[in-house]
């Protein structure tokens, strides 16, 4: 009999939501902690979830929450170096996935580069594709990209994750893995944009293929050439770019930022700019994306960049 394990959640957002039922259908015990008790009863409401024996949920920590086999921060980025700090004073050696789209916070290195003092590299997983929640929970076929240095990891994610709708793909590029994350998050603001400025398809094509361009000279120097054109990349931002749903194309249609969401593009514009100029490379139309969601120049500017 295959082993069950230990799974702990924190943050019962909608991506959270997903993975613990995912986690759950394969039979998995899993945690899910949650300051917000709204949150909480969102899941305990939904009749996806009622069959389930093996859920709990916390509101407040407890050393169980650490003692798992698998855990997974469902943290926006700029509430990430909270939970890691947290992490350090525990000399934690358990597993990481992380589904966190974003730079450090106050950096531009992604968190894999700037968590290595406090989870080994060789525990620490990533994840990242086009991945919308509620469509996972109503069992659509999807993708997602695991990315671990340590190949054995693998089999750890497939075995809580996978199943017959959801299919795992792998890579030992983890740096790729979370750019293409990231900067698919930001650009899905542009297509935004290019949408509030003309209903096109030939504009949006125009724009995807702009976007490569622009994006392929620093995915050859982080030496992730081929994800430019990977399902991290290309078709995560297809998902988010064109889905009305999708918080960061609504901020580009709408020219401006929903104070109660988290956006993870906006906040991750400005630090994709810099880790990219550290690399010699001028992301122009990221560029021109910053300068229209601040209001300095007007949306009709992107266009001439495509």
């Amino acid at each position: 009999m295959t082993k069950k394990l230990n799974i702990s959640i924190f943050g019962a957002g909608s991506l959270g939501q997903a993975l613990a039922y995912l986690a759950a259908t394969n039979k998995h015990q899993i945690k899910i902690y949650d300051t917000n008790p709204s949150q909480i009863r969102k899941i305990t409401r939904n009749p996806k979830f009622k069959s389930f024996k093996n859920i709990s949920f916390l509101e407040k920590k407890n050393q169980e929450l650490y003692d798992a086999d698998l855990i997974i921060p469902c943290i926006p980025s700029q509430a990430i170096k909270k939970f890691y700090q947290e992490l350090s004073s525990q000399q934690y050696s358990r597993k990481i996935l992380s589904i966190t789209k974003g730079f450090y916070p106050k950096s531009h290195s992604t968190i894999s580069q700037s968590t290595k003092g406090i989870i080994s590299p060789k525990n620490f997983i990533v994840s990242s594709g086009p991945n919308f929640a509620d469509e996972i929970i109503n069992h659509a076929p999807t993708q997602t990209v695991v990315a671990s240095s340590n190949a054995t990891n693998f089999s750890l994610i497939k075995k809580v994750l996978e199943t017959n709708f959801f299919h795992i793909q792998t890579t030992k590029k983890i740096i790729p893995t979370e750019i293409s994350g990231i900067l698919k998050n930001c650009y899905s603001i542009t297509l935004g944009m290019v949408d509030h400025a003309t209903h096109s398809m030939n504009a949006r094509a125009t724009t995807i293929c702009r976007i490569l361009d622009e994006i392929n000279p620093l995915f050859t120097k982080i030496k992730a050439g081929e994800f430019t054109h990977s399902i991290t990349f290309l078709g995560d931002l297809i998902a988010t770019g064109f889905n009305p749903h999708s918080r960061n194309y609504r901020c580009g249609y709408l020219l401006k930022k929903d104070k109660k969401t988290t956006t993870e593009g906006i906040d991750n514009i400005k630090p994709a700019i810099a880790f990219a100029k550290q690399h010699k490379v001028d992301l122009k139309i990221l560029k021109q994306t910053e300068k229209i969601i601040n209001h300095q120049h007007k949306p009709a500017k992107i266009m001439k960049l495509i």
